[in-house]
């Protein structure tokens, strides 16, 4: 797992991901944007397009849908949107593209959060951990998504 570095600050409502892929950056941008790909990490594509100004509907489980408003699009590296699930308010996710010496470095950020922290640092650790499965030529079956999830929480 190429984890760099991982954090999470309850008080800022804040938890940031570095990964690195051993793929180029539009690879990687093209899996993650992949209407095909995306229930394979993600969740389904409902909705919207990334076009700044549309709002992105993912379904994550069944009725249960996450929106986002698309603020900042820069194909092959930075993708910046509000997420919002039905419970939740508002928060905002960053993500960053970077060349690095052995392919691209992804650097999440997922901000704004108005409930635990520690849950939403597993949850982006795990889908990760799905989308390089999925850059890999091996996708993970989602029907396993929630004991990984807790085995990252828990670790």
């Amino acid at each position: 797992m190429p984890l760099i570095q991982k954090f999470a600050d309850a008080s800022a409502g804040s938890v940031g991901l570095r990964w690195s892929f051993n793929v180029s950056a539009n690879r990687l941008w093209d899996t993650m944007i992949d209407r095909q790909a995306l229930p394979l990490w993600l969740g389904t594509h409902v909705a919207g397009s990334l076009d700044v100004g549309s709002t992105v509907k993912i379904e994550h489980a069944e009725d249960y849908i996450c929106e986002s408003r698309i603020e900042q699009v820069e194909p092959g590296s930075a993708l910046l949107m509000s997420w919002k699930f039905p419970e939740e308010s508002a928060s905002k996710v960053s993500l960053t593209l970077q060349p690095s010496n052995i392919g691209v470095e992804l650097a999440l950020s997922h901000s704004k959060l108005s409930v635990d922290v520690s849950n939403y640092l597993a949850g982006w650790q795990t889908h990760l951990m799905y989308l390089e499965a999925v850059l890999l030529g091996a996708p993970r079956s989602m029907g396993h998504f929630w004991d990984l999830y807790r085995e990252v929480f828990e670790s």
